[in-house]
C-alpha cells in the first residue's frame, strides 16, 4: 500500500499480516457468496440469542470502490420485508462482519455484562445486532473494509482514505432496490471513529450517524496524548487484524513521525464538514474516546446534534435495551422519516459519577460545557500536600523521581470540600516545573476522588448487580483495567512542546497544542506549563474531596492487562509553588469546573395531585370563586371601557394594510405586528409565527359569553401570509386560546402549521383534530430544523383553566425564540416573582433579547391581580431582568378584563420607563396593526 498525504509521499512502514486463520479465537468461517434465510428461532451457537423473526442473510456481497478495489459485505433484512424498501444501517468494522475476529466480548471478563444470550453473534464486534435491528424494520449491513479478511487491498487505518471507501459503500447501499435511499452509520470505537470521516465526505444517501464513543484526533487523543507517544494499544490492534494484504501501521508511523504533520492532520476529523443529524455518546470510563466524542459535539457543523454522556462502559451501554430503544427513535426520525418527538430530546444528557453511590443519569442540559459554568482556582501548598483557594503560600519546591513507575514516587495534593460540590466540564493544571539534569520531561496528571476517610476510591464502570448476574462472586475479581474501573480525568504533556500552545482567543480552560515542534529544556530553568484534563463529572459530599496526582508515567488503569506502565523520562524533576517568588505568582493552579449555581437551581415545573403549581412562590394563591365574586361585586369593574367609539378611534386607531405582499415579505431581522391583546405576528427571517391568536368578538366559552372585544383585530385569519409556520400558545385561558380562532386557523393551514404549547394541553388540540402539536416543559427546547430556529418554553407565574374540572391540568409559560442572528421573548401571562426572579434566570439562560413582548394590562385591583398579571412597573422589571434591548407592551387595549382605565397601561408604562432611567424608546406600545422592525 502506498498513499500520498500532504508532503509525505508513499509513506511507510507497513505491517505484513498473516494468512486467514480459521480456528479460535478468530472464528472465521470462510468466504461464500450466498443468500439464505435464518428462520425465526435460529441460533448461531447454543448459547447465542435466537432470532426473534426470520431474517434474510445475503453473505459476502461484492461492492466495487472508486479505485476498482472490491470489498465484501453481509446484508441482513427482515425476511417478511424483502420486497420492501428499507432504511439501512451500516456497521463499518475491520474486526469481522458476522461475529468473526479476535476481538469480541467472549474475551472480555464477564462478557462486559452483555452475555451471549443477549446477542446473536452475527453482529460485528462493537456493532448493532441484526437479530435486534431487523425486527425493528431496518436492513443491517456489516462490511469488511478494504484489506480486511477477503476484501481486496490493504487495510487503511482511519482518515480521509477510509472515509472515501465508506462513502462509496453508503452510496452503493442507498442505490439498491431494497433500500429506501436513507442510510445511517452506527457502532462503537473504530466503528464510531470511521463515521467522522465517512460523514465528512457528505455522501448524498447518508441521512444520520450514531457514533457510540469515538476518538476524533488520533494523535492528540490516542497515540500521542500530550505529545507523548503511547503505542501499546496500537500494537495490540496490529496483532489482531486479519488480511491478505498489509495494514497501515500507526505505531511505526509515530516512531518515524513523532511530531504533528500532514499525516496526523489527516487523522483529525473535520467536523465542519459533517452536516447530517448526529446522536453522539460519550463516557468518562474510556481512555480512548471521551475527548473525541465531546469535541465532535462541540465542533460539528450539523444543526441537529445530541450528546449523551453515560456513567457506564461503552459495550455495556451499546447493548442496553433502553439505549437501543433510544437509538431506534433517532434512526426512525431520519431514516424512516417517522414524525416522532425525537427533536424534543435534550441536546445534552449528562451523567455525574459519585464513585461510592449511584450515579446521576441523564441530567438535561442545553449545551456542553454547561452554559454559565463557574470556574474555581486552587493553589498548591507543597508543605501540606494540599490545594487551597488562596495564593498566599510561601515558596516551596517539591522534587520527585520522574523516571519511576512506582506508586510511592507519585505526588498528590488534596482538597477537601466543606459542602456538597459538583465538578463538571473541563479543567486544567497550571504547573511551574524544572528538570535537574535532562532536557526533556513528560508530565502526567489526574484528578481523583477520595472519600470522607481520605481513601482514594475508584468508580466501577458496570452496575454491581450486573457483574454478579454474570458470575462475579467477589469485587476482588474486577480487573484493574480502564474497561472496569475509572480513576478520574487524565492529562499529559511533553514539556518541550509547551512552545506550541495555540493562542486562538478561545476559552483558556482547555489549552490546545499543535505539537509540531519542540524546544529542549534547560536544566534548572523554571517553565510554566498548562495541562488540560479530559472532562470531569463527579459529585462530592461534605468531607469528601479531589486529589491532584502527578507522576512521570500514565496514571489511569490500562485498557488491557498486557499494557504495562512505562516512562520515557530520565532523572528528577521539581514542582515549584508559592507566591513570593515573582514567576510563581499564579503557582500551580488546578481549575476544575463547577456547575453554575443558577443552572443548578433553575425553576422546574412541578405537579401536586396531578395539577401544576407555582411552587417557587409559596405565597401564591390561585384565584378562588370567592375571590372572583368579591372582585365582581366591588366598584369600578368596568372602568376599563371607553366612553364612546369616537374616543376609541382617537386613542386606539387601527392601522390597516392593503399590500400584504409587502407586509409579509421575507427580510433579515425581526418584524413584529400587534394584532390586538396578546395576539402578535412575528417574522424572524423566513420563520413566521403567531402568539396566542384570538380573532373572535368575545373571549369566553361560547361566542355569547365572556368579555367583548372593544377593538377589532388589525388582521384577520385570511389576511395572514400563506406560509405561516407556527402558533405559540402560552396557556389555555380563553383570551389566549380561542376555540373559534383555532378552528379557523386549522381550516386554512391544516398540517402545515406547527402548534406549540405547555405540557398537558396537547390532548385539547387532539380533540380538535390537530395533531402537529409540540408540548414543552419549562426550559425545554425545540429545534425547528427547516427554519433553523429554536423555541424554548419559559417559566411564568400564572395558572390554567377552561372548565370546572381542569384547573391547572396544563402548564403555562412564555417563549424564547432565537436563530443565529436574533432573539425574541414573549412573557405570556404572568405575575412578577419578587422572592426569586424567574425572569433573571430566563435572561441568563436565553438572553439578552433583541425584542420582547411583555404584558402591561389587566392588573387592577392589585389585591386580585398582582399574583397573576404584572403591572406596567413590573413589566419594566421583566424587561430589565431578561436583558431585553427593546420591548413592546401587549395584553391591553382590546378586552375589558380588569379595573384600570383602558388607556392607563401605556401612561403608567411611560412613567415606569422614566423611573428606571431607561431610554424612552426602549419599551413602547404600538397601535393596533402597527409594524415594528429590527434589522
Amino acid at each position: 500500500m502506498s498513499i500520498d498525504i500532504g508532503s509525505i509521499k508513499h509513506f511507510k512502514p507497513l505491517l505484513n499480516t498473516s494468512n486467514l486463520p480459521r480456528e479460535e479465537p478468530y472464528r472465521y468461517d470462510g468466504f461464500k457468496t450466498e443468500s439464505k434465510i435464518l428462520p425465526k428461532g435460529h441460533k448461531k451457537r447454543e448459547d447465542a440469542r435466537a432470532f426473534p423473526e426470520a431474517v434474510q442473510w445475503d453473505r459476502d456481497q461484492p461492492v466495487k470502490l472508486h479505485d476498482g478495489i472490491t470489498i465484501y459485505c453481509d446484508i441482513f433484512r427482515p425476511a417478511d420485508l424483502v420486497d420492501e424498501k428499507l432504511p439501512a444501517i451500516l456497521n463499518w468494522s475491520p474486526y469481522g462482519k458476522n461475529g468473526s475476529g479476535a476481538l469480541n466480548l467472549h474475551v472480555i471478563p464477564f462478557q462486559a455484562c452483555r452475555p451471549q444470550s443477549t446477542r446473536s453473534d452475527y453482529e460485528s464486534f462493537e456493532g448493532l445486532d441484526p437479530a435486534e435491528w431487523c425486527k425493528r424494520g431496518y436492513a443491517i449491513i456489516n462490511a469488511d473494509p478494504r484489506g480486511c479478511y477477503d476484501s481486496e487491498g490493504d487495510i487503511r487505518n482511519m482518515g480521509t482514505h477510509e472515509g472515501q471507501d465508506g462513502a462509496d459503500l453508503v452510496e452503493w447501499i442507498g442505490s439498491q432496490q431494497w433500500c429506501n435511499g436513507y442510510v445511517g452509520l452506527a457502532g462503537n470505537s473504530w466503528l464510531a471513529i470511521a463515521q467522522w470521516w465517512i460523514a465528512a465526505e457528505q455522501p448524498k444517501h447518508l441521512a444520520a450517524i450514531a457514533p457510540w464513543e469515538g476518538a476524533s484526533d488520533l494523535y492528540r487523543e490516542v497515540i500521542c496524548l500530550g505529545g507523548v507517544p503511547h503505542i501499546d494499544f496500537h500494537e495490540i490492534l496490529n496483532s489482531i487484524f486479519i488480511s491478505n494484504g498489509t495494514v497501515e501501521d500507526q505505531s511505526a508511523m509515530i516512531r518515524e513521525h513523532p511530531l504533528y504533520n500532514e499525516y496526523w492532520e489527516d487523522k483529525r476529523a473535520q467536523f465542519d464538514k459533517i452536516l447530517v443529524p448526529m446522536y453522539i455518546t460519550a463516557s468518562y470510563s474510556t481512555g480512548l474516546h471521551t475527548m473525541g466524542s465531546i469535541r465532535a459535539f462541540t465542533e460539528a457543523k450539523s444543526s441537529k446534534k445530541w450528546l449523551r454522556i453515560h456513567p457506564t462502559q461503552e459495550w455495556y451501554d451499546l447493548y442496553a435495551p433502553e439505549n437501543i430503544d433510544d437509538l431506534d427513535k433517532f434512526f426512525s426520525k431520519y431514516l424512516k422519516k417517522t414524525n416522532n418527538d425525537w427533536e424534543l430530546t435534550a441536546k445534552v444528557r449528562l451523567s455525574i459519577l459519585k464513585f461510592n453511590g449511584e450515579p446521576v443519569f441523564n441530567q438535561k442540559e442545553e449545551n456542553y460545557p454547561i452554559p454559565n459554568t463557574e470556574y474555581k482556582r486552587f493553589y498548591l501548598d507543597n508543605d501540606t500536600s494540599t490545594m487551597i483557594p488562596s495564593s498566599h503560600t510561601k515558596y516551596s519546591a517539591l522534587t520527585y523521581n520522574a523516571e519511576s513507575i512506582d506508586i510511592k514516587d507519585e505526588l498528590m495534593w488534596k482538597l477537601v470540600f466543606d459542602g456538597k460540590t459538583r465538578l463538571v466540564g473541563f479543567s486544567k493544571a497550571v504547573l511551574y516545573v524544572s528538570t535537574k539534569s535532562h532536557n526533556e520531561l513528560d508530565i502526567y496528571v489526574q484528578l481523583r476522588k477520595f472519600d470522607a476517610s481520605g481513601k482514594i476510591i475508584d468508580h466501577i464502570n458496570f452496575p454491581k448487580e450486573a457483574l454478579r448476574a454474570c458470575g462475579m462472586k467477589d469485587e476482588s475479581e474486577i480487573l484493574n483495567t480502564n474497561i472496569f474501573k475509572y480513576r478520574g480525568p487524565k492529562g499529559a504533556l511533553r514539556v518541550s512542546h509547551h512552545i506550541t500552545k495555540i493562542e486562538d482567543g478561545g476559552d483558556d480552560i482547555s489549552p490546545k497544542y499543535k505539537h509540531d515542534r519542540s524546544k529542549p529544556l534547560i536544566p534548572g530553568e523554571i517553565i510554566m506549563v498548562e495541562i488540560p484534563f479530559w472532562p470531569i463529572g463527579i459529585d462530592f459530599e461534605a468531607g469528601e474531596g479531589v486529589a491532584l496526582v502527578l507522576a512521570g508515567h500514565e496514571l489511569p488503569y490500562p485498557e488491557f492487562p498486557q499494557m504495562k506502565p512505562s516512562t520515557q523520562n530520565k532523572g528528577f524533576a521539581t514542582i515549584h509553588a508559592g507566591d513570593h517568588y515573582p514567576i510563581l505568582k499564579a503557582a500551580a493552579e488546578v481549575v476544575p469546573t463547577k456547575t453554575n449555581k443558577t443552572s443548578d437551581k433553575l425553576i422546574k415545573s412541578r405537579k401536586e395531585n396531578g395539577r401544576y403549581t407555582n411552587s417557587f412562590n409559596p405565597k401564591f394563591k390561585f384565584p378562588s370563586p370567592a375571590l372572583a365574586i368579591k372582585w365582581k361585586m366591588s366598584t369600578g369593574v368596568n372602568t376599563q371601557l371607553a366612553y364612546s367609539k369616537k374616543e376609541l378611534d382617537k386613542f386606539l386607531p387601527i392601522i390597516r394594510h392593503n399590500n400584504s405582499e409587502e407586509l409579509f415579505r421575507t427580510t433579515s431581522g425581526i418584524r413584529f405586528i400587534w394584532i390586538g391583546h396578546a395576539t402578535c405576528y412575528i417574522q424572524m427571517n423566513n420563520f413566521r409565527f403567531l402568539l396566542d391568536p384570538i380573532f373572535s368578538k368575545r373571549c369566553g366559552i361560547t361566542s355569547l359569553i365572556g368579555p367583548k372585544r372593544f377593538r377589532p383585530p388589525a388582521l384577520t385569519v385570511n389576511d395572514l401570509p400563506e406560509n405561516l409556520d407556527a402558533i405559540l400558545i402560552s396557556h389555555n385561558h380563553f383570551d389566549h386560546l380561542d376555540f373559534r380562532s383555532v378552528l379557523d386557523l386549522n381550516k386554512r393551514y391544516g398540517a402545515r402549521l406547527t402548534w406549540f404549547c405547555g405540557l398537558g394541553l396537547r390532548k385539547w388540540f387532539l380533540k380538535m383534530g390537530i395533531r402537529n402539536v409540540i408540548e414543552l416543559d419549562w426550559w425545554q427546547k425545540y429545534h425547528f430544523a427547516k427554519k433553523e430556529i429554536n423555541i424554548a418554553f419559559c417559566p411564568a407565574q400564572h395558572w390554567s383553566r377552561r372548565t370546572a374540572f381542569d384547573m391547572n391540568r396544563s402548564l403555562w409559560g412564555g417563549y424564547a425564540i432565537w436563530n443565529t442572528q436574533h432573539k425574541f421573548y414573549y412573557a405570556g401571562d404572568t405575575g412578577y416573582t419578587h422572592n426569586i426572579s424567574i425572569f433573571q434566570q430566563i435572561g441568563k439562560q436565553y438572553g439578552p433579547f433583541d425584542l420582547s413582548a411583555i404584558p402591561i394590562g389587566a392588573y387592577e385591583p392589585r389585591w386580585m391581580m398582582e399574583a397573576q398579571h404584572v403591572s406596567p412597573d413590573e413589566a419594566v422589571r421583566i424587561h430589565i431582568d431578561v436583558k431585553s434591548k427593546q420591548s413592546i407592551g401587549v395584553h391591553w387595549g382590546t378586552f375589558a378584563l380588569a379595573n384600570e382605565y383602558f388607556m392607563e397601561p401605556p401612561f403608567k408604562l411611560s412613567q415606569a420607563v422614566k423611573n428606571n432611567l431607561l431610554n424612552s424608546s426602549s419599551f413602547i406600545v404600538l397601535k393596533h396593526g402597527e409594524v415594528f422592525a429590527i434589522s
